[in-house]
């Protein structure tokens, strides 16, 4: 008897994951809640186990492949009479020129990549190749239609080229990207030729509806997108789509907290913690979001409605090997600045090291993100949506200042940026919770005593 394991609702909102990596093979045997199959959402990876304890008959999906929730992710017999599905018939393999045509890119055979790369639908391409001639020369059958790259007879357009006068060195008389290429140097060199007004006309209609697609030469490599990297383009670009961004920045002076930290770290040496500026900036955060309600908040882009989170769990944007992963410390209000310190570094070592749980990398309800020694002087951080704010953590340096008494004095300085969604949050709205912020770091010892 073969069961079929689907993939499960993993968590709220979640309606696809990609195959990361199979940990079983077909034709394996694995045992009840041996791990399987590594899924990467928009939220985590996550270690599915198996539900039974069998043989892998089938893997449904490859790594790599975006699975949606309730699809089939793959077939365990589990014994009694089989049940495998039939195995599909092979589609019949396309003409050699027909599959070529519809090749996005023009790759040599020999680049890596080149089987990977997604494929053109076969009706634009029809579309725009040239008709056949009604009697083609001598010789000139096998390049009738004009074998090339969508970007090539795109380029020709807009050129006024006539394809079928470009030499072909490529299979069935196909123009390569070298061929083309060595043909534009040759109509350069022989100077400057006029097109025909409808062939530009043409051309220039067609630029207008039809985006150029990139020409990819065999020393270049195409980097996929998927796992963490996918994760991060999609979110970045759903923030973007949505979230009206507008970015506010100013300068802290944290002498007083760079003296303060000095005074501490010995203490939470002793307690096995390793004591950076980050815990301080987040109790600061805290107790600014406590007076600025609406910027611990969601939007609700359906129903358009902010919602404010009674909760504060403070997402810090943690660097890995994969790419950039927020951790979320939960509860943040209630933890002391030593309790923070831990909490963070304990997350980012399970982040790096792609041990962190879902529920330690969801949830945020505003975030942090710092670029520490390599901070820079500003940033535009983008938010990290459904919230609505995002603070950015810049280098401490020492800088000259001028004192109230007209006096020049070396002060550590700091600057920080913030990004709000400018749909919900006024300027002046904002500028009052950065500067607040900014004060509390100012006021270090605000912090540790608890009064805020």
């Amino acid at each position: 008897m073969v069961y079929e394991f689907k993939l499960p609702d993993i968590a709220e909102g979640v309606h696809e994951g990609e195959v990361v990596q199979w940990h079983v093979k077909e034709g394996q045997a694995v045992k009840e809640d041996q791990e399987m199959v590594e899924v990467m959402t928009d939220k985590a990876t996550v270690m599915i186990k198996s539900p039974k304890t069998g043989t892998i008959a089938k893997l449904m999906a490859k790594e790599g492949e975006v699975v949606k929730v309730g699809a089939v992710l793959v077939t365990i017999d589990v014994g009694g009479a089989s049940s495998t599905p039939p195995a599909k018939p092979a589609a019949a393999a396309a003409p050699p020129a027909a599959a070529e045509e519809k090749t996005l890119f023009d790759l040599p055979t020999s680049f890596s990549g080149a089987s990977k790369l997604r494929k053109a639908p076969t009706a634009p391409a029809a579309a725009h190749a040239h008709p056949a001639p009604t009697q083609a020369p001598a010789g000139a059958q096998a390049r009738s239609s004009t074998l090339a790259a969508p970007a090539i007879r795109w380029q020709a357009r807009e050129k006024g080229i006539d394809l079928n006068t470009v030499p072909a060195s490529g299979p069935n008389g196909r123009v390569t990207t070298s061929d083309w290429q060595d043909h534009l140097t040759t109509r350069s060199a022989e100077g400057p030729v006029s097109a025909p007004q409808g062939a530009m006309t043409g051309a220039m209609a067609h630029a207008r509806s039809v985006a150029p697609t990139l020409l990819i030469g065999g020393t270049d490599e195409v980097v996929q997108l998927k796992g963490l990297r996918k994760a991060i383009h999609d979110n970045m670009r759903r923030s973007k789509d949505f979230a009206a961004h507008f970015t506010y920045w100013d300068e802290a002076d944290v002498t007083e907290l760079v003296k303060l930290r000095a005074d501490a770290k010995e203490l939470a040496h002793g307690m096995g913690i390793r004591l950076s500026y980050l815990p301080f900036i987040v109790k600061a955060t805290v107790a600014a979001l406590k007076k600025y309600p609406d910027i611990n908040a969601w939007v609700d882009e359906q129903n358009r409605t902010l919602v404010r989170k009674k909760d504060f769990h403070i997402g810090i944007a943690t660097a890995t090997e994969r790419g950039l992963t927020v951790v979320v410390v939960r509860d943040a209000d209630k933890k002391s600045v030593f309790e923070i310190a831990r909490e963070i570094e304990s997350l980012a070592e399970k982040a790096r090291t792609g041990k962190a749980t879902l529920a330690e990398l969801t949830g945020s309800t505003f975030t942090i993100t710092s670029l520490g020694k390599d901070g820079g002087l500003g940033a535009t951080p983008v938010i990290n949506h459904p919230e609505v704010g995002i603070l950015g953590i810049h280098k401490i340096e020492a800088r000259a200042k001028v004192n109230d008494k007209r006096e020049v004095e070396v002060r550590d300085c700091m600057n920080i940026s913030g990004s709000y969604d400018h749909r919900w949050i006024d300027g002046h709205i904002a500028a009052e919770f950065h500067q607040l912020v900014i004060s509390l770091l100012q006021q270090p010892n605000l912090l540790l005593l608890g009064t805020v």
